[in-house]
């Protein structure tokens, strides 16, 4: 749910640092509260384009806008004109608005017809990200040093106009306006990735700012020098750097706080449990399904001799009634990422789809891919080349030792270089002559169905 409070900070800690800047002396109320406005008129726009499915459309003339005004947000710090600023603030925050609904379209607040605790929770973060945003606002206008101001205003509007342009360039590439070249690729991928990071150099520009109205505040004075009113504007001006400074890393401190909650925590796919690792006997697998009594999913892998680590997994179909399954964890669609069980759903972790648990052994979708298997009432029996054939489906290599079946010595399938592939399997040697004698004649070692033939 942070992901909420995270698209506010993305959408609106920088605009409210550009209009920070450009606010007039005195007009910091009426210039936020008109903001706030501009940004609803903005994302309610993007709401009407979405219903009139034109927003994808659009979203690449808002990007063009926003750098045309950020061109003028530049220009505008260098007049004095209140309305010529206010104008600049309002189109931005308009542009930032559509922005919002576009980057938290697919995260709508209401997930039904009622208001439910988990809608209300997500508007409480709303409501926060957008009180931070605020607090930094006002944390920015009230600090004096006009220079620093300026010079990071500057880098503000490069740093804005280059993260614009990435999604511009994108935009014409997957339209194909501009060619997809390797190198160009990369630069939008990375300046895309730059757009994450945001909200953290803009709250780092203001710890600077207040960092330096706080070293140069005016030293602490004597009543009786200086005189009564000399006195209390040095006091008032101590108390308000002291105070700024404190603000400023209780602000930090939170959207750095949320940021990396949401980036290296709540967005991170879910890790599968390491697999139990099995070996066949006499070329079958056996599995007691009694095992699945606490309706957990039951994860097992099989290391064939080429390497191929297989998963798989066991699970109970139905919570009150004996329905087991056996299927491989992965997806002919994602691959091999593999499944999780949460509740009554299977979730798939590459695309985070959820599977209905009684669907699970059927093919297609995103569903796992079944396999043979034969049930009794008590055990799950699968065949040891069931697993074997379905080592096409998983990318993992790990290190085995097997049997050369010429000298019958004991080999690492990653480290020979010396391999031979008879009746869709693949035998290790340790020597080329070996090799060359099992190519000649490999009926005299092995059956067709791989296994070692008796030496007399």
């Amino acid at each position: 749910m942070s992901i909420y409070l995270v698209h506010v900070l993305l959408a609106f800690l920088a605009p409210a640092f550009v209009g920070a800047v450009l606010t007039p002396k005195g007009e910091s109320f009426k210039n936020i509260y008109k903001a706030i406005i501009f940004a609803i008129i903005g994302f309610l726009i993007f709401k009407a384009c979405k219903h009139a499915l034109i927003d994808q459309k659009v979203i690449f003339f808002v990007n063009l806008a926003l750098i045309l005004v950020l061109v003028l947000c530049f220009v505008a710090l260098f007049f004095k004109s209140k309305i010529f600023r206010l104008v600049c603030i309002c189109l931005l925050f308009i542009a930032q608005g559509f922005i919002y609904g576009e980057i938290g379209s697919n995260f709508p607040v209401f997930q039904g017809e009622l208001l439910d605790s988990l809608s209300l929770t997500s508007l409480f973060l709303i409501a926060f990200g957008l009180i931070l945003v605020v607090c930094f606002y006002f944390i920015i206008y009230l600090c004096q040093n006009q220079k620093l101001k300026f010079s990071l205003f500057l880098l503000s509007i490069v740093l804005l106009i280059v993260d614009r342009a990435g999604f511009l360039v994108l935009f014409l590439m997957q339209n194909g306006v501009v060619k997809t070249y390797t190198s160009l690729l990369s630069i939008v991928a990375k300046v895309i990735y730059f757009n994450g990071f945001l909200p953290y150099i803009f709250s780092f520009f203001a710890f600077i700012i207040v960092l330096f109205e706080f070293l140069s505040r005016p030293k602490s004075a004597i009543k009786s020098e200086v005189g009564s009113i000399k006195f209390r504007q040095i006091k008032a001006a101590r108390s308000k750097a002291n105070g700024l400074l404190v603000w400023v890393i209780l602000v930090f401190a939170l959207n750095s706080s949320f940021m990396l909650y949401f980036y290296l925590i709540a967005s991170a796919p879910p890790k599968i449990s390491t697999p139990t690792l099995v070996q066949p006997v006499n070329g079958e697998f056996k599995f007691d399904v009694s095992v699945l009594k606490d309706n957990k999913l039951h994860r097992y892998a099989y290391v064939t001799d080429t390497g191929h680590e297989v998963r798989f997994f066991l699970l109970n179909r139905y919570a009150d009634k004996s329905s087991p399954i056996i299927v491989f964890d992965a997806c002919s669609i994602c691959g091999d990422m593999g499944y999780v069980k949460k509740g009554n759903d299977l979730i798939c972790i590459s695309c985070n789809v959820r599977i209905f648990l009684p669907s699970v052994g059927k093919a297609g979708g995103c569903n796992p891919i079944p396999m043979e298997y034969s049930y009794d009432g008590k055990t799950i029996s699968v065949k040891q080349k069931t697993l074997e054939d379905g080592a096409v489906f998983f990318t993992k290599i790990v290190e085995k030792m097997v049997t050369d079946p010429v000298s019958l010595e004991k080999v690492s399938n990653i480290k020979t270089k010396f391999t031979y592939l008879y009746y869709g399997k693949t035998y290790f040697f340790k020597t080329q002559e070996n090799m060359d004698k099992f190519s000649t004649n490999p009926e005299l070692y092995v059956t067709t169905d791989g296994r070692l033939k008796e030496r007399k």
